[in-house]
């Protein structure tokens, strides 16, 4: 049992169960395909520079035991947050470095990220292999740190697990959810901050509510635009039309697609390298709207699995919603849509780099 070490900046918790929920899953998966796994972490999302010093110590004291697990590869996330340690680690002989990239080693959105930022194109240009989500950001890192395609390897965050996210009874779920049962629903998940276009989820059903449609919003999650979220429903006069949960875990997010009639989703920053919440709700037979940007358009496919909209506007997102109501899409056709998304297969894809690594015996 071949025996890896994994250092990830970003972990599930109990109060943050999406926090690097793929990455979690991953392990588990590999784990199934024969490998060991010995982890250094840090869960939850860090609120404060105080839980950001205390979680990085504690990270830094489980990193200094790895020595003593003698790992025969070391798998390292988001190297842009560890990228001393990501150097050092790439001059160790005879045990291979692969590094999963993000999205924020070539778009740098924080300080850190950065300052690190050649530090981390000198390690990408050592390490043995390179995982990136997507053909879109692999095609980026080619260009933008001059690493060979041969080092790159395409897999997409963990895939989607059919058994967590399939087609189910809408009504069921708005049901147990107490949602209207006969109102159109969008939905947003996942973290409430602007560069996914959730600032454009209301306007939108106010949009489709002035065109006599009964709609309703729904969000899952928490983050900077919480407040926004209600002080914008109180102004446009949708207080009583915004659903607004807090983030719960991949189980129980299912019920939540199933019961939206379409999930919105508009990724403005280039370092969206991937986009797993569009994907689990397509898995969920929940058709999405989209926009042309980045990594979405290798799995949305206009007609199949939603629409795209053709501008940044209420205006346009809603009438784009009303062209996706018409085409009636079936929700198993959605699922399958996605099919090639499927957790198993991308497990197995990982394995399988892994085991050519360790056979390669790179120095």
């Amino acid at each position: 049992m071949a025996k890896i070490a994994l250092i990830s900046p970003m972990w599930p918790s109990r109060e943050d169960p999406h926090m690097g929920i793929f990455v979690q899953n991953s392990v588990q998966a590999l784990e199934k395909q024969g490998f060991s796994f010995q982890c250094a972490t840090v869960p939850g999302l860090r609120r404060t520079p105080t839980e950001k010093l205390k979680a990085h110590s504690r990270l830094a004291l489980e990193i200094s035991r790895l020595g003593t697990y003698q790992p025969e590869l070391i798998y390292l996330h988001a190297p842009s947050w560890f990228a001393g340690l990501a150097y050092l680690l790439s001059r160790l002989p005879k045990v291979p470095l692969v590094l999963h990239f993000h999205g924020d080693e070539l778009f740098p959105h924080s300080l850190v990220e950065r300052l690190s930022k050649p530090l981390v194109r000198l390690v990408s240009q050592r390490a043995n292999r390179i995982v990136c989500p997507s053909r879109y950001y692999a095609q980026e890192v080619e260009k933008g740190f001059g690493i060979s395609p041969k080092k790159i390897v395409v897999s997409p965050s963990g895939g989607v697990c059919p058994k967590t996210f399939y087609p189910g009874d809408q009504l069921a779920a708005r049901r147990a959810l107490g949602l209207p049962k006969d109102s159109f629903i969008l939905g947003y998940a996942g973290r409430l901050i602007p560069q996914k276009g959730l600032e454009l989820l209301l306007p939108t059903v106010g949009k489709l509510r002035e065109q006599g449609l009964a709609a309703q919003a729904l969000v899952v999650g928490e983050g900077p635009l919480t407040n926004y979220l209600q002080t914008t429903a109180e102004s446009l006069g949708l207080q009583e039309h915004l659903y607004l949960y807090p983030p719960v875990p991949q189980p129980k997010l299912r019920s939540y697609y199933v019961a939206c009639d379409q999930l919105l989703f508009l990724p403005s920053r280039p370092a969206e390298s991937l986009g797993l919440t569009p994907l689990e709700a397509m898995a969920s037979g929940t058709p999405v709207i989209g926009r042309r940007f980045a990594a979405l358009p290798e799995y949305l496919e206009a007609g199949k699995g939603g629409l795209f909209s053709p501008s940044l506007s209420a205006k346009a997102i809603a009438q784009a919603a009303e062209q996706l109501r018409a085409l009636k899409l079936a929700p198993e056709e959605i699922s399958d849509s996605v099919s090639i998304y499927e957790s198993q297969l991308v497990a197995q894809k990982l394995a399988d780099l892994f085991r050519k690594c360790l056979a390669e015996k790179l120095p």
